[in-house]
């Protein structure tokens, strides 16, 4: 599905989607909690890692105060933990 979405909109613009789309994208289904959690890790160090905050809790596109203190962000996200279960998600482990 997403191959023929990006196809699509490249030849609506104009372009050969080989040209159009960065080819170091690719999807991948969390399936495991494991997963899921290397992944949420990922994702909330990703902008310190880049120099883009020096902090990844600082960074305001960021689910990571949620999964650290329970607080709400700019960015609305369901979670089926309670906020005494998160610290599990951004520890260094």
């Amino acid at each position: 599905m997403i191959q023929s979405l990006e196809q699509t909109i490249a030849r609506k613009l104009g372009f050969d989607d080989a040209h159009f789309w960065q080819r170091r994208y690719y999807d991948f289904n969390a399936w495991s909690e494991h997963k899921r959690i290397e992944k949420l890790r990922y994702m909330h160090r990703d902008p310190a890692k880049r120099g883009l905050t020096d902090r990844p809790e600082d960074w305001p596109w960021s689910s990571f105060r949620h999964y650290l203190y329970g607080e709400e962000g700019t960015v609305e996200i369901e979670s089926r933990y309670p906020p005494d279960h998160l610290e599990h998600f951004v520890s260094q482990a």
